[in-house]
């Protein structure tokens, strides 16, 4: 069937069977896959849906209005047509439409491209992406096309269903509501402060709760990671696990930890990446493992626009790309990040914003801003900034397991 066939059928089955709006919104997930007279029908459903209206076809011929488009309601094949099935042919109609984007992809692909091969590669990768995950959104959308996704999220907010990726930590969680997708997260504090404890404590916990992980670090092997996992997960002095120190009974609770560890699904990359390898390498990740989040130790490490060279402006590049890769993926994205020297001139010793490296740049793109403080008897997690909900400027007081470089809460569960 051609495309207008299956757009023809598919407004007819609505018509049939609103109950299905929502899966088939869900479907098309944004996508222009209307055409002329029928996009206005689509717009005149979707206006009916969100007022909770029935989809009478006389209604509908009178929200479409006068002339073609109303004509083209009233001889839609609604008798001939099941309204189970809408979803089905969203489905084939959202195909159709992936096929003419490769198409126009594959045309738009010169060869003699002026620009240089990296940021063609880039481009026609991330238009790729944007086909194969159903991501590619209209430039802009009007309240009636983006509502019927609020009353959807207001829903599972109500019956708690909204997704968010646990740190494990209860009150840094109470505080939080876990990490929103699209989400730029900052952990940030000076070094041995326990910024990649805290980092590998939400991987460990996130996981255990259900979901996939994504871990890129920069600073630490994998094997480095993983044993500190399983030290976490055998109570095993990571230190002792490190260095070969173990006795009989630790290496077998290291041997059970690994065991669990290769059950659970989080996926560690620590070979060295610039800003641009960083976000092909998280579409990779989002694409073939399904990731729910993902971690990045650490931001100074990774060279920006610069190469690495450690200005405001490499650290900046860095930070943007960090952004786009959460919200282009739709997955939080917890990126560590150092302090300069300024928070130890100080007295008090308490961070600010001007203390993180590259700082403008950051305290702008992130959504999140954690500053790890305080000893190691009396550490807090200070949440500096919080896009959309409340601080906590005090300091949530945790437990920093030094033994096992792992954060526990302070609360009881």
């Amino acid at each position: 069937m051609e495309s207008n066939d299956i757009q023809k059928v598919l407004l007819a089955a609505l018509v049939n069977n609103s109950d299905t709006m929502g899966d088939v919104s869900d479907i098309i997930a944004g996508r222009k896959v209307f055409t002329g007279v029928y996009q206005k029908i689509w717009d005149a459903l979707v206006k009916l849906y969100t007022a909770g209206e029935e989809f009478d076809i006389m209604c509908l011929a009178k929200e479409v209005g006068k002339g073609k488009a109303s004509a083209e309601v009233l001889n839609l094949p609604i008798a001939d047509t099941l309204g189970y099935r809408a979803p089905q042919y969203a489905r084939v109609l959202v195909d159709i439409n992936m096929r003419d984007e490769l198409r126009r992809l594959g045309q738009n692909l010169i060869v003699e491209d002026t620009r240089a091969t990296e940021a063609v590669l880039e481009e026609a990768q991330r238009k790729l992406f944007a086909i194969s995950s159903f991501s590619l959104k209209r430039q802009y959308q009007s309240p009636a096309q983006i509502a019927p996704e609020v009353i959807e999220s207001m829903r599972r907010a109500k019956a708690g269903e909204i997704h968010a990726v646990p740190s494990g930590l209860i009150d840094l969680d109470n505080v939080l509501g876990g990490f929103k997708d699209g989400d730029m997260v900052i952990i940030a504090g000076r070094p041995s402060q326990g910024k990649t404890a805290l980092a590998k404590t939400i991987l460990l916990n996130a996981v255990k709760a259900g979901f996939r992980g994504g871990f890129f670090s920069v600073e630490m092997s994998n094997r480095q990671i993983v044993i500190g996992l399983a030290s976490a997960l055998s109570g095993v002095d990571s230190f002792r696990a490190q260095h070969g120190k173990t006795d009989a009974d630790e290496e077998r609770r290291i041997f059970l930890a690994l065991n669990e560890l290769s059950s659970m699904p989080m996926f560690i990359d620590d070979s060295p990446i610039n800003f641009i390898d960083m976000k092909a390498r998280a579409r990779k990740l989002k694409m073939e493992q399904k990731i729910d989040f993902l971690i990045i130790d650490y931001l100074q490490l990774i060279p920006g626009i610069q190469g690495g060279d450690g200005s405001d402006s490499d650290v900046a590049s860095v930070s943007h790309m960090t952004k786009h890769i959460a919200k282009e993926l739709n997955i939080p994205v917890i990126m560590l990040s150092q302090f300069n020297r300024d928070v130890e001139r100080r007295a008090e010793g308490r961070p600010k914003f001007s203390d993180l490296r590259g700082s403008g740049a950051i305290e702008q793109d992130a959504d999140v801003i954690i500053f790890v403080h305080g000893p190691i008897d009396d550490k807090s997690l200070i949440v500096a900034k919080h896009r959309n909900g409340p601080v906590h400027h005090e300091g949530i007081p945790v437990i920093f397991n030094q033994r096992l470089t792992l954060f526990q809460s302070k609360s009881p569960r």
